[in-house]
């Protein structure tokens, strides 16, 4: 399997003001466990859109959380709905805070990686 290594470049305030690069591991502790990507809806689902005549969004960039203890991959709702994304079932998640809370479940594609100017 590939490994994807990638690292942030994190700038901060050093004791005279002026901007600093910080190390990896500030960024790390900063940021916490998170890799760009973009999400969209499904190729089938684009296509469905475009052949109805309505434009096809871009895909939104953004960061997301590494969680190894995750055994399902989550995007916020709000995105789904700017990206006009169908709910497609509802499914229960469970949490350290909260025990089957129904959530609405997607489909969409998540390209991982995307390039650092992207964001």
């Amino acid at each position: 399997m590939p490994t994807l290594h990638t690292q942030f470049k994190v700038q901060g305030k050093g004791p005279d003001g002026k901007i600093v690069d910080l190390s990896p591991a500030i960024g790390l502790h900063r940021q916490g466990p998170v890799i760009r990507v973009a999400i969209s809806p499904l190729q089938s689902f684009a296509k469905a859109l475009v052949d109805q005549g309505k434009p096809m969004l871009p895909p939104k960039v953004g960061l997301a959380l590494i969680d190894t203890g995750a055994s399902s991959t989550c995007i916020d709702q709000q995105l789904a709905q700017e990206l006009q994304i169908p709910v497609i079932d509802v499914g229960f998640m469970g949490s350290a805070s909260h025990e089957k809370t129904p959530c609405n479940i997607y489909s969409v594609q998540i390209q991982v990686g995307w390039l650092p100017n992207s964001l």
